[in-house]
């Protein structure tokens, strides 16, 4: 059999196509480097991110005399749109809230971030938990109404972004176990009174930025033994596998059959009830729980057990 004649032009062309292979090689492979690179500072600007959200939780859990305070705090990213804090006020009065912004990743949590920097202890510049008093150089402590009002005039809702944030902020009396709350469209907190079975108080009122609406603060007295519970929509709106909801029924009765145990033990227990029905350890929502009991005998308001009081804005 006689060979093929020697084509010149089928050999560059085929050199050529190799050429061209190699290229688109090296080309995706220096691609993937910078893809990598780019990931991996990402990942470790995520996780700094993360370390910041974290300095803005309770650092030490606040000691006073007749109260116990306890927390967890899940998100479901890297980063979080929620928030709590326990902020010791002074003249035996404690500010507690939990908030929640709007979506998630880098855009919610700039948002939870500043919210908080601004619902930080009176010592940080930033803080709106103080106001200037009537008297001289003397600084009273925010009404919670009041609070609620200050963030809705500094983050009004812009249409750009579809963000806006939600709210459950009040002032704890652990001398008359009076606790002064204001909700701005946030879940309303859980009561669970000594010896009977857990109740949720008001909460209404517009999410942060969305209406002009005057903000009402409400009253709630607990009594010795009694708690008080504060949390995220993730809490209620876990779904199980079958899109069903955790719901607020659930809720108050794992509240309730945790009575027994210690104050830590029964947040965790609850967390560890709303990861068993969601059936993963990451969340679907960032998940934010804060709970307080009085231990002593604070006294009695004489308004009643629960009252209301609308302030202007």
């Amino acid at each position: 059999i006689r060979d093929r004649p020697f084509q010149m032009e089928e050999l560059h062309a085929r050199v050529e196509t190799h050429l061209k292979l190699r290229r688109l090689q090296i080309e995706l492979e220096e691609t993937n480097a910078r893809l990598a690179n780019a990931n991996d500072r990402m990942s470790r600007d995520l996780k700094a991110a993360a370390k910041i959200q974290e300095t803005l939780l309770p650092r030490d859990v606040p000691r006073i005399p007749g109260t116990e305070f306890a927390w967890v705090y899940r998100p479901c990213d890297e980063l979080a749109g929620d928030g709590l804090n326990i902020t010791p006020l002074g003249d035996g009065k404690v500010g507690l809230y939990v908030l929640d912004v709007s979506g998630h990743g880098v855009a919610a949590a700039l948002l939870s971030v500043t919210l908080s920097r601004l619902l930080s202890p009176p010592s940080e510049p930033a803080s709106i938990l103080f106001q200037k008093g009537d008297v001289g150089d003397r600084l009273d402590i925010t009404p919670p109404a009041e609070v609620a009002a200050r963030l809705n005039r500094l983050f009004p809702f812009d249409s750009a972004t579809e963000q806006f944030a939600t709210l459950v902020y009040g002032i704890l009396d652990t001398v008359t176990g009076e606790f002064r709350y204001v909700s701005a469209g946030h879940p309303g907190p859980v009561h669970l009174p000594s010896g009977a079975d857990p109740v949720i108080l008001e909460s209404q009122g517009f999410p942060i930025g969305i209406a002009a609406d005057a903000f009402e603060e409400r009253s709630v007295c607990l009594g010795a033994g009694d708690r008080l519970y504060l949390y995220s929509d993730g809490v209620p709106e876990a779904m199980d596998s079958a899109g069903k909801l955790y719901g607020t029924f659930r809720l108050l009765e794992a509240i309730g059959q945790a009575r027994s145990q210690q104050l830590q033990e029964g947040v965790a227990t609850l967390l560890e009830e709303i990861t068993r029905w969601h059936g993963s350890e990451r969340p679907q929502d960032d998940i934010s729980i804060l709970t307080v009991e009085v231990a002593g005998a604070p006294g009695v308001d004489e308004r009643g057990v629960e009252s209301l009081v609308t302030r202007p804005r």
